[in-house]
């Protein structure tokens, strides 16, 4: 069994951003495990269905589907259009090799018109507004590994904005305990051409 599951979300028309990001996680695992062998390895779980608007699954049936085939100790959630930094693989093994629910990190967010960074820890109860301004502190995302046996005990919605905060909402509710790093190794970006958006504008 493997420590983690990566499942990657994309569409046909990214197929090109789905290639660098798999050759890129790819890189990186090898070279885990030529330096710690001993390691579990890691699942890459990709499903690359057409676009929802498209005729395909809204984007959180999608997800739904890629939980259902992880076999890993641990899951989390990579997008194509989402940046990782040269030690993702590294420090994610890192952090659930220590055996706790969920594992947390801090994550560089890039928006058309600014920066920010975003720490993400269970014990932060409640979700800061985005600024650029300071650091904005976060509960653990569905970016974030956590145990497969707590994810896989909920479902979720068959709707294409929001589905990822009511589905983690749940899956936390059972989480007690925490492996967390300061490092950035996780880089959002989120433009205005979205799938999630582009559902939204269509008022679908």
């Amino acid at each position: 069994m493997p420590l983690l599951s990566i499942l990657i979300a994309s569409t046909p028309e990214r197929e090109n951003l789905l290639r660098n990001l798999l050759l890129e996680l790819n890189i990186q695992i090898v070279k885990a495990q030529q330096t710690e062998p001993e390691k579990k390895g890691i699942e890459l779980v990709v499903d690359d269905s057409m676009r929802f608007l498209n005729g395909g699954l809204s984007i959180g049936m999608k997800r739904e589907a890629l939980k259902n085939r992880a076999t890993g100790d641990y899951m989390c959630y990579l997008d194509v259009d989402e940046g990782i930094s040269p030690n993702y693989i590294e420090t994610l093994l890192k952090l659930c090799l220590e055996g706790k629910d969920v594992c947390t990190f801090r994550a560089m967010v890039k928006l058309e018109d600014s920066w920010g960074l975003v720490d993400m820890q269970l014990k932060y109860l409640m979700n800061d507004q985005y600024t650029p301004e300071h650091d904005i502190r976060r509960r653990p995302w569905h970016i974030c590994p956590i145990r497969t046996r707590l994810a896989q005990m909920y479902h979720f919605e068959d709707i294409s904005n929001g589905e990822d905060y009511k589905f983690t909402e749940q899956v936390l509710a059972h989480c007690s305990t925490e492996a967390h790093t300061d490092k950035i190794i996780f880089e959002y970006r989120h433009g205005k051409h979205s799938e999630a958006d582009e559902i939204e504008n269509a008022k679908i």
